[in-house]
């Protein structure tokens, strides 16, 4: 049923192709007596501009100073562009001059009308460029606040309008921080920690109100598979990394409770940009990288970019490296209704195992010995090794009908083969010094194949405005796996030996896993004057197959949910949105109950989400504040089972509530401030281990809290310098579920620091060094602690130096 789903799916959209367009796109001249179909909410009026702008394909030129502290009242229906134009400005004190078929000169109506040119001896003014400026939930962000995303409703919506907790991390603020990994990226973000297991170059360890997210890149899914480590997304290819807090199934389908981080790609540009850099630093690494985008023709219809990178570098562990190769090209095709971008991948990772289980004595709490280095490796050198091939293909395909509609389509193949061998810790001794150790390999093959098609269109019933997706999405992934482990020789922390010879290898693991979601979902997002109704609901199938090829277990477990979103927002006239909302998700389990339970299959763990909160973004200031309160319930939980405690039974229960405030603002164009703040109180509530109830759920802390500020001076001796500072407070957490081992709060201290060297020497004109450090007073941190061996600490102090240069 659901292959053959798929196979009527897949033509769809094709046929057109030769005939497209994609929004932003040079304005191609609109029909005389051509009535265009817009949605344009009440608001600020340079918000306004740019969305008429967008949606009738209009260019629209303005003073820069024109809008400022100016409102629409909105305007929408299927009109004339000139009418259009006319309504969005009534009241406004503005007016409007086609000047083309596609240009539009906005003005102010107490001036004299100039027709021509200025008169003589006016002063010219800075205009703006409605297309040039647009901001597109996919497209590029200058600064660190974004105010666009799809990744809640997979519509182009502002993020004001949006009632859910998002935050958008922009590729100025990755440049900026000089992050390495994804959970570097997410750090300065509130309700999400991006370290719980410390470093690692193998995968990425994050949670999201306590829960772990599903990570898609997109908006689909990336293979990630069991362990997690079948990616680790290069933040350099990305656009913006965006967190979504909270279920998310009524878009995606299975997810965990937490939500989702949904990274978007760098994409072809019609701006030609260029780039180049060079970086080196701790650990002896050393980084190079490019991203060059671009129009291929004259016509602009043709697009480009090309994004890549290289690494070797040590790591914070001896004897353990980090190298990495990366590309990313993409092309984009368009005409006036139609656009089709290619987007590929190939990602190659050659590592050494870093997070590693040290002893709590002498890490959490003192040994008679001393403590315990973070530099030693526990594993065995040229022994443990870790090997990842990552290669995906996918498209984009939007198309624009003539009677309002939009159909979009977007598809990847992604492949990844994994190797890791490692020799990890088991126990340490009564002697404070000998640590018992094992070796295990794991050989594992994932692949993904994603679609998912969506119909779009902005109707109007009566004083209702009508923004409707409904989409049907398929996904197929298939995770195979050679496990082997043997006897690894014990070794002392404080005197280590290594190179003495290993027990037999025995693979005792040969699987196959796969997954089949089929998915259909509807979402209404329904606008009455400043009311905004966001409904949503959603149906899947989702067929798991497990086959031991060892002992010949098979199983086949179809899992069937229906799940949903309700969100109600209020926009006021100076920028401040309430919104409260309801969201729904389920993630399938793996397992059965005992057989005097009839051995019946698990069913999918559900959760769901109260959120209240209000948003602001504030006239005539670049910036955007988040407050939210939460209370989060995720049932069927697994526990064990009271009658045979060999089995499990799905009566437990988990409650995270709490409330979270971020803000992003570009201040002037000099200052640009980040702020979060978080506290989650996340308890079993439900448990057949009485001891379990009450207790706080592992790896998340109640505080956390951070704050990164930028300026750039301008003029004077320091004219092109560019400070910037961070503080990351962690509160103390639990590693265990009985709440045994407890790990301390830290508080960690960056820096960057930036010179405009073309401001300092015009023949370097484009040329930028940057400094940037993390943890800059080397404080030893331990992320998290859950036995007497399986303690894992943080990053250490790292110094990067980067050259460069942009044309």
């Amino acid at each position: 049923m659901i292959g053959a789903a798929l196979a009527c799916l897949w033509p769809i959209g094709w046929g057109d192709v030769a005939s497209a367009q994609q929004a932003g796109s040079p304005p191609q001249a609109v029909q005389a007596g051509a009535l265009v179909t817009v949605t344009v909410p009440a608001g600020p009026l340079e918000a306004g501009i740019l969305a008429l702008g967008r949606q009738a394909n209009l260019r629209m030129l303005y003073p820069s100073a024109l809008t400022a502290g100016r409102r629409t009242g909105g305007v929408s229906g299927r009109l004339a562009p000139q009418e259009a134009v006319t309504r969005l400005l009534a009241g406004t004190g503005l007016r409007a001059a086609f000047s083309g078929p596609n240009t539009v000169r906005i003005s102010d109506a107490a001036a004299p009308l100039v027709v021509g040119g200025a008169p003589e001896g006016a002063l010219a003014l800075d205009t703006i460029d409605v297309q040039a400026r647009t901001e597109s939930a996919w497209g590029r962000v200058e600064g660190v606040v974004a105010t666009r995303s799809a990744s809640a409703t997979k519509t182009d919506t502002p993020l004001l309008e949006t009632p859910q907790s998002i935050s958008v991390v922009t590729a100025d603020q990755i440049t900026q921080q000089g992050t390495q990994s994804i959970g570097d990226v997410v750090r300065y973000s509130p309700g999400t920690r991006g370290d719980i297991f410390g470093v690692s170059t193998t995968r990425d360890y994050i949670r999201t109100r306590g829960f772990s997210p599903t990570y898609y890149q997109d908006g689909l899914i990336l293979p990630y598979g069991i362990t997690g480590q079948g990616s680790q997304a290069e933040p350099y290819g990305m656009e913006r990394v965006e967190i979504l807090r909270g279920p998310a199934s009524v878009m995606f389908g299975q997810t965990p409770p937490g939500g989702i981080i949904n990274m978007v790609s760098k994409r072809p540009s019609e701006e030609a940009r260029r780039e180049v850099f060079l970086q080196g630093g701790t650990f002896n690494r050393l980084q190079g990288g490019f991203d060059l985008t671009g129009p291929v023709n004259a016509e602009r219809t043709l697009l480009y970019r090309v994004v890549g990178m290289g690494r070797l570098s040590d790591t914070q562990v001896n004897d353990a490296r980090d190298d990495r190769f990366y590309i990313a090209p993409s092309l984009t095709w368009k005409n006036e209704t139609t656009s089709l971008t290619i987007l590929g991948q190939f990602q190659r990772d050659h590592a050494g195992i870093i997070d590693q289980y040290f002893p709590a004595a002498g890490t959490l709490y003192g040994n008679p010995y001393g403590r315990i280095s973070s530099r030693i490796n526990l594993g065995e050198p040229g022994v443990d090794r870790f090997r990842r091939d990552l290669y995906s293909i996918g498209y984009e395909l939007t198309h624009r009908f003539d009677n309002g509609l939009t159909f979009r389509q977007n598809a990847r193949y992604a492949y990844a083969d994994v190797y890791n061998a490692s020799t990890y810790s088991m126990d340490f001794l009564a002697d404070n010094r000998t640590l018992t150790r094992n070796f295990g390999v794991i050989n594992r093959k994932l692949s993904y194949f994603t679609i998912d098609n969506q119909l779009l269109a902005d109707v109007s019933t009566g004083p209702l405005q009508h923004r409707v997706i409904v989409g049907l999405d398929y996904r197929n992934g298939r995770e195979s796996a050679l496990n082997g482990s043997a006897a690894a020789p014990d070794l002392d922390v404080f005197a280590p030996v290594y190179g003495r010879p290993m027990g037999p290898l025995v693979f005792d693991q040969k699987y196959a896993e796969s997954t089949a979601q089929l998915g259909v979902y509807l979402q209404d997002q329904i606008r009455l004057d400043r009311w905004l109704l966001t409904l949503g609901g959603r149906f899947d199938s989702v067929e798991t197959r497990y086959d031991n090829h060892l002992s010949g277990e098979r199983s086949r477990v179809t899992d069937r949910a229906f799940t949903g979103r309700a969100g109600l927002s209020y926009l006021f006239d100076n920028g401040l949105a309430p919104y409260i909302s309801y969201s729904t998700s389920f993630e399938p389990v793996l397992g059965v109950t005992s057989a005097e339970r009839g051995s019946r299959p698990f069913r999918p763990t559900q959760g769901r989400q109260f959120e209240a909160g209000v948003k602001y973004q504030p006239v005539g200031l670049n910036a955007l504040f988040t407050l939210a309160y939460f209370d989060l319930v995720q049932s069927n939980v697994q526990t064990t089972d009271p009658d045979n405690i060999r089995f499990q039974v799905q009566t437990g229960e988990v409650r995270a509530q709490g409330f979270e405030f971020e803000a992003r603002a570009n201040l002037t164009e000099q200052l640009s401030l980040i702020a979060a703040y978080s506290y989650i109180n996340p308890v079993v509530t439900k448990s057949n281990d009485p001891q379990q109830i009450g207790r706080q759920l592992q790896h998340t802390p109640q505080h956390q809290a951070s704050l990164w500020a930028q300026y750039a001076f301008q003029g004077g001796g320091l004219n092109g310098v560019t400070l910037g500072a961070g503080l990351r407070y962690v509160g103390p957490n639990y590693g265990d579920a009985a709440n045994l081992w407890r790990t301390p709060g830290y508080t960690l201290v960056d820096a960057a620091l930036t010179v405009d060297l073309g401001k300092v020497w015009p023949q370097a004109k484009g040329t930028t060094f940057q400094v940037n450090a993390t943890n800059i007073f080397d404080t030893q941190v331990i992320n998290t602690c859950f036995y007497a061996a399986g303690c894992m600490l943080g990053q250490r102090r790292t110094v990067l130096a980067t050259l460069r240069y942009r044309w």
